[in-house]
C-alpha cells in the first residue's frame, strides 16, 4: 500500500513542480545560449545584469515553491474534503506522513539538483573561481561536514512544512495563519536551541582574540575551522533529532484527526 501512496503522491505533485523546474532550467540554458553567442558574462552590461538577477530570482522563486507546494498538498490532501476521503483508505497515519515525506524529500532533493544545474550552465565560470577562492580557505574536512550539514537539512525541510501545516490545523478557523505561525515558531525554536548550545564554542579564546591576532596565520585558521567543525558536528545531530520530533509530530496530530473523523 505505501508503494501505491507513493506513486499517488508523486502523481499529484510532479506535473506542476516539472513545469517550473523545466521553465528555470530553459532559462538558464537561453541565458548561457545568448551569452555565449554575445560574448558576455552575466554582469558585464545592463541586458546581461538584469537578466542575471531575473533568473536568480526565477531560482529562489521555485525553490520557496517546491516546498509550499509540498506543504499545500500535505494540506490538500490529509485535512480538507479531500483528506476525509483519503483518511477513509485502510492505512495508518504513519503510512500516510511517510507517503508524503518520501514524496517530499524525492522533490527536494530533484529541487536542489536542478538549481545546482541552472547555476553551474550559467554561472560556470564564476562559480569555478568561487570554488577555487572557499578551497584555498576551507579544509577538506570542514567542507566535507557542510555538505552533510546541507543534504541533511533536505531530508528534513519538507518535515518541518508538514509539522507546521500540522500545527495550523489545530486553530479552527484560521488555518492558514496557525500554518504560517507554526512554522515560523518552529524555525525560531530551532534557531534559539541552536544558538544556545554553539554558544559555548563562541566563547572560546581563538574566537575572542581573533581581532587582535593575524587571522591568516595556519596556527587560528586551524583552530577556527576546529570549532567550526565541531558546531557542523553538532547542527548535524540536532538536526537528526529535530527532524525525528518532528515526523513523530506529524504522525500524532494525524492520527488525531483520523480519531476525530
Amino acid at each position: 500500500m505505501l508503494s501505491k501512496l507513493i506513486k499517488y503522491d508523486l502523481k499529484a505533485v510532479s506535473p506542476v513542480l516539472l513545469t517550473i523546474h523545466g521553465a528555470v532550467l530553459i532559462l538558464s540554458l537561453l541565458g548561457h545560449f545568448f551569452m555565449s553567442l554575445l560574448h558576455i558574462k552575466p554582469f558585464d552590461t545592463i541586458f546581461s545584469s538584469i537578466y542575471t538577477v531575473t533568473l536568480l530570482t526565477a531560482i529562489g522563486a521555485v525553490a520557496l515553491a517546491t516546498i509550499v507546494y509540498l506543504g499545500m498538498r500535505y494540506h490538500r490532501n490529509l485535512y480538507t474534503d479531500e483528506g476525509y476521503l483519503t483518511n477513509t483508505l485502510p492505512v495508518t497515519a504513519n503510512c500516510h506522513v511517510l507517503s508524503k515525506y518520501l514524496c517530499g524529500v524525492l522533490w527536494s532533493f530533484l529541487d536542489a539538483a536542478v538549481i545546482l544545474l541552472c547555476v553551474f550552465i550559467f554561472l560556470n565560470d564564476e562559480l569555478f573561481e568561487f570554488c577555487q577562492a572557499v578551497s584555498a580557505y576551507i579544509p577538506a574536512n570542514l567542507f566535507l561536514l557542510t555538505i552533510a550539514t546541507v543534504i541533511l537539512e533536505l531530508f528534513i525541510s519538507c518535515l518541518s512544512v508538514y509539522c507546521a501545516v500540522g500545527i495550523g490545523n489545530l486553530f479552527h478557523g484560521h488555518r492558514v495563519m496557525g500554518c504560517i505561525g507554526g512554522y515560523v515558531l518552529l524555525y525560531l525554536i530551532n534557531q534559539v536551541i541552536g544558538l544556545i548550545l554553539a554558544f559555548p564554542f563562541f566563547t572560546n579564546e581563538t574566537i575572542r582574540n581573533a581581532e587582535s591576532a593575524d587571522a591568516n596565520s595556519p596556527e587560528v585558521l586551524y583552530e577556527v575551522s576546529q570549532i567550526l567543525g565541531r558546531i557542523l558536528i553538532l547542527s548535524l545531530i540536532l538536526s537528526i533529532i529535530i527532524g525525528i520530533i518532528y515526523y513523530i509530530v506529524c504522525v500524532k496530530l494525524l492520527d488525531k484527526k483520523l480519531e476525530m473523523d
